[in-house]
């Protein structure tokens, strides 16, 4: 909460011209020490413009953090905020980090011919845990491309589990919801042959 009124009404008055067009978070916080940013905005489109806005349009058109100020700010905030930035850019690459060590993790364990019974209960509670985190972070717009990633470890599992897939199906799987994925996700740890993923994608 900031002591300065310039400092609420500059974000309240952001949020307005900028909440049409994508999620926008006022003081949001970053890990390390407790700090924020005045404004953390995620786009809803970047190919879309919007001239209405001028410049503030042109900076909407990707994800930004930003720190207005009155006055020019002094060389020590300028350093400030650089080093929000690079705070927040750090719990963003974290975020990927987590994903993707899951991510690998089902991988490895689904590579493996005969598993223990601890290592299936893992894979059962991975593949919840690896989606939910993957839905979150999309809903939360903080990694892009997250989708892309699901769809890739899906894939990798589906090679490992029922042979190599055909450029068609892979397509379809491709074009399957983030919801889908998940069930896709469970479902295959059934399969046992290419024509069960067939059956599957036909059915949804």
């Amino acid at each position: 909460m900031t002591r300065f009124p310039h400092d609420e009404f500059a974000k309240g008055f952001l949020e307005s011209l900028l909440s049409p067009f994508g999620q926008v978070q006022t003081s949001f916080k970053i890990s390390s020490e407790v700090r924020e940013v005045d404004i953390y905005f995620q786009s809803n489109d970047s190919t879309r413009s919007i001239p209405e806005l001028g410049l503030l349009g042109q900076i909407a058109q990707t994800d930004f953090v930003l720190e207005p100020f009155r006055n020019p700010p002094t060389i020590f905030q300028i350093r400030a905020c650089m080093g929000k930035l690079f705070d927040l850019h750090a719990d963003l690459i974290r975020e990927a980090k987590t994903l993707s060590w899951l991510g690998n993790l089902r991988v490895i364990l689904e590579a493996r011919e005969t598993q223990e019974p601890e290592e299936e209960e893992l894979m059962m509670q991975l593949s919840p845990l690896f989606l939910e985190k993957l839905q979150a972070a999309e809903e939360r717009g903080e990694v892009k491309g997250r989708q892309d990633e699901g769809q890739s470890l899906i894939l990798r599992l589906l090679n490992r589990r029922v042979g190599n897939v055909p450029a068609e199906v892979e397509l379809k799987v491709k074009a399957l919801s983030l919801a889908q994925l998940e069930e896709l996700g469970d479902a295959l740890l059934d399969f046992a042959q290419f024509g069960d993923l067939v059956d599957w994608l036909d059915t949804h």
